[in-house]
């Protein structure tokens, strides 16, 4: 999957260029878009609505960012939903409590400065253990319960980890 993800954006840079590919896809958000004939706004569907989506280029600030993977939490106190949205550069948290008007809530950079193809997180005890195909990335380790009470804010509020294992790099995590 990976692999054609990447020739994906190959082609895209390849007919369009760079500006275009990493702008391709625009945020919607405050109000749902009906799935007719296929289509619910620029996004393929098939009898399902679209409720919201935000671009990772409006999640990170960064218009090279591309993700590849997201988990979920909720909060056992609040009851709030969270998307942990995985990026090339980092990973970002969006509280998807209100579905039609998420919020970003903050990001946890990546321990190095170079985009990777491919990040996991999974989530284990209000903990989110996150990984990068990328050497001296290590495992990022984020309590979950700095997210509670957060609404989204201007310019992006950045988190730093709340433990980071640096003794092994890894491709996947599973707990």
């Amino acid at each position: 999957m990976m692999n054609q993800k990447l020739e994906s954006w190959a082609d895209c840079m390849n007919v369009h260029g760079n500006e275009e590919c990493e702008n391709r896809h625009t945020s919607i958000t405050g109000a749902p878009i009906a799935c007719v004939d296929g289509m619910a706004g620029e996004y393929e569907c098939q009898n399902i609505d679209l409720i919201s989506f935000i671009s990772h280029p409006e999640m990170t600030g960064d218009p090279r960012t591309v993700g590849n993977d997201m988990w979920g939490w909720e909060d056992p106190i609040t009851g709030n939903e969270y998307a942990i949205v995985c990026q090339s550069d980092g990973t970002t948290f969006v509280d998807v409590t209100d579905p039609i008007n998420p919020q970003i809530v903050g990001r946890l950079p990546s321990t190095n400065i170079n985009h990777n193809a491919w990040r996991d997180a999974k989530v284990y005890r209000d903990h989110v253990y996150i990984i990068a195909e990328a050497t001296d990335h290590g495992m990022q380790v984020f309590d979950l319960h700095r997210l509670r009470g957060l609404e989204q804010t201007t310019p992006i509020r950045i988190f730093d980890e709340t433990f980071w294992y640096t003794e092994f790099d890894v491709y996947d995590v599973y707990v």
